[in-house]
């Protein structure tokens, strides 16, 4: 065995999480390029990942690959907050209310709404409720 051979378990790896990390830069704007150097695959399976493809086994019959699905909105768990409930802590929040208010009108903890607003507030010192959602989708997504 050569020293540059890097020794591997029985069977293929699975890609899954190059998949999803493949799908979520597609999603974001990057190029098919760049998303496959990042990714860390040949452009020719981040094509196929992307199109999908059509192979033929040896006994004539062709299989196709459906093409990886985008990025789908997933159901977060009760226990963390909404798209909706950031929105309305914005507005809340703009309009002077504290965080004992707002979680009293969201049926939250006010321990809640506090940590809530000061984990996702913007340089600028407004809270931002799609960037705040976004980045929990991500984390709940690839763990």
């Amino acid at each position: 065995m050569s020293a540059r051979r890097v020794r591997k378990g029985p069977g293929r790896r699975p890609k899954s999480e190059a998949r999803a990390r493949f799908v979520e830069l597609l999603a974001q704007g990057w190029s098919l390029r760049a998303a496959c150097a990042e990714v860390g695959v040949s452009r020719s399976a981040g094509q196929r990942w992307k199109n999908g493809a059509r192979v033929r086994r040896p006994d004539g019959t062709v299989f196709v690959v459906p093409p990886l699905e985008p990025l789908a909105v997933r159901q977060i768990s009760p226990r963390f907050l909404s798209e909706g409930e950031r929105v309305k802590i914005a507005d809340l929040a703009s309009r002077g209310h504290g965080p004992a208010a707002i979680g009293r009108e969201l049926g939250r903890a006010a321990s809640t709404i506090s940590r809530e607003l000061r984990r996702n507030l913007h340089h600028s010192g407004q809270y931002r409720p799609f960037h705040a959602h976004r980045g929990t989708y991500f984390l709940l997504t690839f763990r």
